[in-house]
C-alpha cells in the first residue's frame, strides 16, 4: 500500500504548530503591547501528551514502506523529529526551523542554532554573509507567509503521487484554504479516501472518522496490529528555551514586534 498522508495534526494537546497558530497572532498584533506579543508567541510548547503518537504512527508507516508521501501543514518540524525522512515529507507552509537571507543576490540559509544568540538577546537576526557597508539584510523564517506561493515541489509531487497511490489518509484539516483544499481533487476516483477530523468538511470521503487524531490512531494501531517503535513525546528531554522551535518562535515575535513599532511610529508622525 502506497499511501499519501496529508495532515495538519493540531487537534490534540501537545501536537504541532501550523499556520492557524500563526494566524491567531495577527489578530492580536494591533491590540497588545510588544512584550505581551512576545510572551504569547514564546510561551513554549504545551505539555507533551500521547497525541505525539500520531506523528510516530506516520513515521512507522514509512519505516514499513507503506507511506508514499506525507503532505503537512505543520511548520514546527515534528514530522522529522518523529523519524520521518526529508524525502517523504512535503511542507506546504515551510518550516520555522531555518531562515533565509531576504537579499535576492544572497539567499543564504541558516538554521535556528546559528541565530539563537541574536534572537535570545531580543534583536532581529541579520545576514552576515552579504554585508554591504553598514547594511545587512534581514533573515526571514522559511515559512510561507499569507499571499506567498507554496513551494513548487508541492504540485509536482501531488501530480505524480496521484498516479501511484492506492489510499489517501487525511488527518485534521478543515480543507477550506487553497491550495490545501484542492488535495482531494487529485485523488478523486482512483484511490480510497479516508478522513480523520473533528468536523465535517465540504468534500465527500469514502470513510469519515470524527474524533481526535490520537484516538483514531490508537484504533488503527489495534486494527493493523501495529506496535509503534516509539510513542515518546517529541519534546521530552528537550530544553524548550534552547530548542530550535522556541528560538524560531521568538525570532518570529521579534520581527512582528519590530514591524509594529515602526508602524506605530509612522502613525504618531502623521499630521492631519
Amino acid at each position: 500500500m502506497a499511501t499519501p498522508f496529508f495532515a495538519a495534526l493540531a487537534d490534540s494537546p501537545g501536537l504541532g504548530t501550523d499556520l492557524r497558530t500563526v494566524a491567531r497572532l495577527w489578530q492580536a498584533i494591533l491590540t497588545i503591547d510588544d512584550d505581551d506579543l512576545e510572551d504569547l508567541v514564546c510561551s513554549g510548547p504545551r505539555p507533551p501528551s500521547i497525541a505525539h503518537a500520531s506523528f510516530h504512527f506516520i513515521a512507522e508507516l514509512e519505516a514499513r514502506r507503506k507511506l508514499l508521501r506525507n503532505y503537512s501543514q505543520n511548520i514546527d518540524g515534528l514530522e522529522r523529529r518523529a523519524g520521518a525522512s526529508e524525502e517523504r515529507v512535503i511542507l506546504f507552509h515551510g518550516s520555522f526551523l531555518t531562515a533565509t537571507c531576504m537579499r535576492a543576490s544572497c539567499r543564504a540559509s541558516f538554521c535556528g542554532s546559528e541565530i539563537a544568540v541574536e534572537v535570545a538577546a531580543g534583536t532581529v537576526p541579520f545576514c552576515w554573509k552579504c554585508v554591504h557597508g553598514k547594511k545587512r539584510s534581514v533573515l526571514k523564517p522559511d515559512i510561507v507567509f499569507f499571499g506567498e506561493n507554496v513551494p513548487k515541489n508541492v504540485r509536482d509531487n501531488l501530480e505524480t503521487d496521484a498516479l501511484r497511490a492506492d489510499l489517501l489518509l487525511v488527518l485534521r484539516t478543515s480543507l477550506e484554504v487553497s491550495p490545501v483544499a484542492r488535495i482531494p481533487q487529485y485523488f478523486q476516483y482512483q484511490v480510497s479516501r479516508i478522513l480523520v477530523n473533528r468536523e465535517i468538511v465540504t468534500y465527500d470521503f469514502d470513510v469519515e472518522l470524527f474524533d481526535t487524531c490520537d484516538s483514531v490512531v490508537a484504533e488503527l494501531r489495534k486494527a493493523l496490529n501495529l506496535r509503534l517503535a516509539s510513542s515518546k513525546p517529541l519534546n521530552a528531554g528537550i530544553d524548550s528555551s534552547r530548542s530550535l522551535f522556541s528560538v524560531a518562535l521568538r525570532f518570529f515575535s521579534i520581527l512582528i514586534a519590530s514591524a509594529m513599532s515602526a508602524l506605530r511610529a509612522c502613525i504618531r508622525n502623521l499630521r492631519f
